[in-house]
């Protein structure tokens, strides 16, 4: 069995899937075998998909149905399709480029962590446009992982995360009742609510595609902010955040006691300034000064 299963999500990633099956082949760590997770393409994806594999045989390319329930419903079902030998996965879209050593430089992190302790592994990436020009961008400082911080905002690209084998076990032991709207940002919440070992590295693994059919795409540019706004206000954030916090709820027999303090005191004041009580009471924090005191306008305008 290989070291690593990459967890490849499809669905009608026939423009930008070729680049992105390339980079995995040419990765520098050799030691991987490749599941996909369909989710009822009806263009040139699983045409694709099988000619990869017939190409490269070695890959051990897993092709399955996904639940069509959604991004995170389909990669918690493959998290949960794991191999018990498999020690490590690696989380892939369909339309990034790998730099060739994304799956080296996690593994390597991941294999310093200490044995048996859940650890989770993300990186930076670097902003490509829809036909894999690079995009000016300014690199953001990423807060310290919190659950405080993972309770309103995901800050690891789900894009560049590796698990070891005990973070596979603890989602696979935490299935939510609840669907999470995200699924790296479930990842973040539940290994940062159970005391996981979080680990950033600052380097870019990937080419990270922005284009139209993105479901939200980087913060980077003014198309980026006013898309994320338009969220805000149609109330479509407020419901993520109220799907994600039920699953966290779903769960909290997982959490430690004071990220189980935390999730609970959101429960108090369902808007305005008991919705902002609430918040400061957990301990939430977006990212940045003012990231935060944007969270705090929304819960006071009950769009939070």
């Amino acid at each position: 069995m290989a070291e690593i299963e990459i967890l490849l999500g499809t669905l009608n990633g026939e423009a930008h899937l070729g680049p992105q099956l390339a980079s995995i082949a040419g990765q520098s760590a050799r030691d991987w075998t490749l599941m996909v997770s369909d989710d009822g393409s009806t263009d040139g994806t699983k045409a694709m998909l099988s000619a990869f594999a017939t190409a490269r045989p070695g890959a051990g390319l897993q092709l399955l149905e996904g639940p069509r329930r959604g991004v995170a419903a389909n990669y918690l079902s493959m998290l949960d399709r794991v191999a018990p030998e498999t020690r490590y996965v690696a989380l892939s879209d369909q339309d990034d480029i790998w730099f060739p050593d994304r799956l080296s430089r996690g593994l390597a992190v991941l294999r310093a962590a200490p044995r048996g302790r859940p650890a989770i592994y993300a990186a930076r990436t670097a902003l490509v446009d829809a036909r894999g020009r690079p995009i000016r961008a300014r690199p953001r400082a990423l807060p310290r992982p919190s659950f405080g911080n993972a309770l309103v905002q995901n800050v690891l690209a789900g894009n560049t995360i590796m698990m070891n084998r005990a973070a596979i076990d603890l989602v696979r032991a935490a299935r939510p009742a609840v669907l999470p709207p995200f699924h790296d940002w479930w990842l973040y919440a539940l290994m940062t609510g159970t005391g996981a070992e979080i680990l950033v590295d600052p380097a870019p693994v990937l080419a990270y595609r922005q284009h139209a059919g993105a479901t939200l795409g980087a913060h980077a540019g003014i198309a980026a902010r006013m898309r994320r706004a338009r969220l805000v206000v149609g109330r479509q954030w407020a419901r993520w955040l109220s799907a994600h916090h039920a699953a966290l709820g779903s769960v909290a027999v997982h959490l430690l006691p004071e990220t189980r303090a935390s999730l609970a005191a959101l429960a108090d004041g369902p808007g305005g300034r008991g919705r902002l009580r609430a918040l400061t009471a957990a301990r939430a924090r977006r990212q940045g000064a003012v990231g935060t005191a944007a969270l705090a306008l929304l819960a006071l305008s009950r769009l939070a």
